[in-house]
């Protein structure tokens, strides 16, 4: 059975002293990254659940990052400790980042709509959008379990601190060459499948925003680890991948990955190919974000009651320029991708890692 509070002791600081004692027995970086992200996750789902609208305050709390690094951090340890036990942490995280997402999708969407103040029709409908998209998220928060209540640790949150308690940590050896190994199966994995042209990227979600996230998570792990990878920043940038290497990119908070004295023997990535990743995620997100609002905009005209032919006209007139076509994304995003192959920035990423 997991531990639950007593009567005398309030959730806050029995989920803390769990979370600390996680922390104080820590063998190489999982443990602390977990608490230090499971932490800030607690904090927000305790200020949501005192307001009237839990999604949106998660949402405008930023709480898609830790989630996303908790996803990332199942990810990693059901491939390099424990399929069958990680599942369940994985599931858990992916399926509130997912459900946040579409809040927060929903939500940009109305802030474009409204900022834009030419079809309030289409505003209402993406409001409801929004709404529909917080119930749906707030209805699995109270059916998974998340929010806290009275005198106990949410269930969610007590059987995944059950479950990271009770686990077989690696050394931190051992963490770092299991880590190490993962970082680079997956870029070459991703290396190999691109350069076999294996995604249509005339398709928006399987062909663009399926390849994003893949290449995204090598992004985000660095950030979930705390230090085990870093990226040197005064490696030289080789004329190749300048291009890549922009201002914007360099100077971001999200790829700065600098050595720590709580890790001292870090795992080391190619930092110009790294940023260079880092520039066509960015890339690929930008042009996701145009096509799936110029989709999401037809699509709701559409509803309304308009044709094809009038619903692209009225995504043209509320979004400012012409809605971008399948076929237009897969023009700007296939010649982008290949270079990329050609350079094998993935491969040097890969590469790197393995000199541990």
């Amino acid at each position: 059975m997991a531990n639950k509070s007593s009567k005398s002791e309030s959730p806050s600081k029995s989920v803390e002293q769990r979370l600390a004692r996680l922390e104080q027995k820590s063998k190489g970086v999982s443990q602390r990254a977990y608490a230090t992200r499971l932490r800030a996750v607690y904090t927000q789902l305790t200020s949501a659940a005192k307001d009237p609208t839990p999604a949106l305050a998660l949402h405008r709390a930023g709480a898609r990052t830790p989630l996303f690094q908790l996803e990332c951090l199942g990810r990693l340890h059901r491939a390099t400790i424990d399929d069958d036990a990680f599942l369940p942490v994985h599931q858990a995280f992916k399926a509130l980042e997912d459900l946040l997402g579409a809040v927060d999708f929903a939500d940009a969407m109305v802030k474009r709509l409204g900022a834009a103040n030419t079809d309030s029709e289409l505003g209402a409908y993406f409001v409801g959008r929004r709404a529909e998209a917080c119930f749906q998220f707030e209805r699995h928060l109270a059916i998974a379990k998340w929010l806290p209540e009275g005198d106990e640790i949410p269930d969610a949150l007590d059987a995944l601190l059950e479950l990271l308690e009770e686990c077989d940590w690696p050394g931190a050896k051992r963490e770092k060459k299991a880590v190490a190994e993962y970082f680079a199966d997956c870029a070459e994995g991703m290396h190999e499948k691109l350069s076999a042209g294996e995604y249509n990227f005339a398709e928006l979600e399987a062909g663009v925003h399926e390849v994003r996230r893949k290449v995204r998570w090598l992004s985000i792990l660095p950030a979930a680890l705390d230090g085990l990878i870093v990226r040197p920043a005064n490696q030289k940038i080789d004329a190749e991948l300048a291009p890549y290497c922009t201002d914007a990119v360099v100077r971001s908070p999200f790829n700065d990955f600098p050595m720590r004295e709580s890790v001292p023997d870090p795992i080391v990535v190619d930092s110009p190919a790294f940023l260079a990743l880092s520039w066509l995620i960015a890339e690929l997100g930008s042009i996701k974000d145009r096509g799936q609002t110029s989709d999401a905009v037809s699509s709701a005209a559409r509803d309304l009651g308009d044709g094809p032919k009038a619903a692209t006209s009225r995504a043209r007139k509320v979004l400012g320029d012409a809605p971008l076509s399948h076929e237009e994304i897969a023009a700007k995003v296939e010649p982008m991708v290949a270079r990329f192959v050609e350079l094998g920035v993935l491969e040097r990423l890969a590469k790197s890692a393995k000199k541990i």
